[in-house]
């Protein structure tokens, strides 16, 4: 069970296959001067972010107020970017696909070179993920405290030892017998709602993990970037 919820925290889309992704943006041939583009645009709103976070820790917004920063500073640093403007018109026939490509590939630098950043991609990728996992009102009601809990486990061990070092089993480890802990005290209206065999179900298990995290991304977006090893490895 410790490693379907473990797995299903990372089917979220915000696991270590941005670190890959940043890796491979980072070192690809320059031909148009896009990744370099890239690199600029990212560090610039990663120094907005710092500034952003210091009036107001990003870890309070909410997912619609992720969303508008991110495409405020997004669109403010692009504008200021010659490369941009240029590639831009290159691409005027396709220049939305394009400009939405530029968000993501940008998105995924900051994800790994930009630590103030996670909490606010933590709750955009909890936006997507919820749109791929409806959930009624009374499932929300169900899965908020048991998220909570998790987080604020999470949160405690943290301060006792920084989560980043531990190895992936480690983590692995972690988060089952934290989620394990946290589902305990709820097991009766867990059974009474996905039913009797739920916890001898993976594949239902890995879709409550999948929910458990995006509510986890709501209450403490930090910690879920830190025990899905979001951002550790960054492109030489």
């Amino acid at each position: 069970m410790k490693k379907i919820l473990f797995i299903a925290l990372l089917s979220t889309g915000l696991g270590g296959s941005y670190a890959t992704k940043a890796a491979d943006t980072a070192t690809a041939i320059d031909t148009t001067g896009e990744h370099s583009m890239i690199k600029n645009i990212s560090a610039d709103m990663c120094r907005q972010l710092e500034a952003e976070n210091k009036k107001s820790p990003l870890t309070k917004l909410s997912q619609d107020e992720a969303i508008q920063l991110f495409t405020r500073l997004m669109l403010a640093s692009a504008a200021n970017n010659p490369t941009f403007t240029r590639l831009i018109v290159a691409h005027k026939s396709d220049a939305r696909s394009y400009g939405e490509q530029l968000g993501k590939n940008v998105a995924t630098l900051m994800v790994s070179e930009c630590p103030v950043s996670l909490p606010l991609f933590m709750k955009l990728g909890a936006q997507q993920m919820r749109e791929k996992h409806s959930m009624s009102e009374q499932e929300i009601k169900l899965l908020t405290p048991i998220a909570s809990a998790v987080c604020q486990n999470l949160e405690d061990r943290q301060k006792k030892q920084d989560l980043a070092t531990l190895s992936a089993q480690e983590r692995i480890q972690l988060l089952g017998e934290t989620m394990q802990q946290a589902m305990k005290p709820y097991a009766k209206e867990l059974s009474q709602f996905y039913g009797p065999d739920i916890f001898l179900d993976n594949k239902r298990m890995e879709e409550v993990g999948s929910k458990l995290a995006i509510q986890m991304a709501e209450h403490c977006p930090a910690s879920l970037g830190t025990i899905s090893g979001v951002g550790q490895s960054r492109p030489k």
